[in-house]
């Protein structure tokens, strides 16, 4: 299924599989493989942990089940939730579109799109997207080194966002592997929504569009040539 222009891959929650451990999803649209996983914290400021948290879907969209009770919603209340959405692999992605399927009470959402130097199947665990100490990580690891700027994320934040609308913005253009979806980071503490909805395209390598260039380039020459 495509959307969002020519080319466009469209992935929706209600078409996922469950992948290889509990807390993750896959969706695949024409070969093209989106997986998607979860993670919480304790409260609303500490680093993210994926222990005993699941992603959980249904046909409104994918959410978090953390034991909060919340309707397995993406939500910020009491502690942070996030979900974690990995591009297809072997091509680069630009993300065209986010869509929200249900929401309750509020639906302010941070969004961190990037992430491309980072490995397949990623850990997040220890990441910290806001209130990020120095010296907080466990082990020789610090939490101040996984934030997200750190990691190679950019974030754009919606107010308010309307539910079976796509959510757009022109960082969503640039190259990235992964989507990173949470309840707003910081203030308000009170969003609670689901995910239904990505869409992307590929985008050519940049040696590929060389290549292209100097075809094209060869073209315009030996078309003046046969002309004189």
């Amino acid at each position: 299924m495509t959307a969002g222009g020519a080319g466009a891959t469209q992935w929706l929650a209600q078409n996922a599989t469950t992948a290889s451990s509990p807390n993750e999803y896959k969706i695949t649209v024409g070969g093209e493989t989106v997986y998607v996983r979860a993670y919480s914290t304790p409260n609303t400021t500490t680093k993210f942990t994926d222990s005993a948290v699941a992603t959980d879907h249904d046909t409104t969209g994918f959410g978090v089940s953390n034991g909060s009770g919340d309707h397995t919603a993406l939500d910020n209340v009491g502690n942070l939730d996030m979900l974690v959405f990995e591009m297809p692999a072997n091509s680069s992605w630009a993300l065209d579109a986010l869509r929200l399927g249900w929401m309750e009470t509020d639906s302010d959402v941070s969004v961190f799109w990037g992430g491309s130097g980072l490995s397949s199947g990623y850990d997040f665990t220890r990441a910290c997207f806001t209130s990020c100490g120095t010296n907080s990580g466990s082990g020789a690891t610090a939490q101040g080194s996984l934030t997200s700027a750190n990691l190679g994320f950019k974030q754009v934040d919606f107010s308010n966002a309307a539910i079976n609308t796509n959510l757009t913005s022109s960082t969503f253009a640039n190259p990235g592997k992964y989507l990173v979806v949470s309840g707003a980071l910081g203030s308000d503490f009170d969003d609670k929504f689901k995910v239904n909805m990505i869409t992307g395209h590929k985008v050519p390598a940049p040696g590929s569009l060389a290549l292209l260039g100097l075809a094209l380039v060869g073209m315009g020459v030996l078309k003046r040539r046969n002309a004189a």
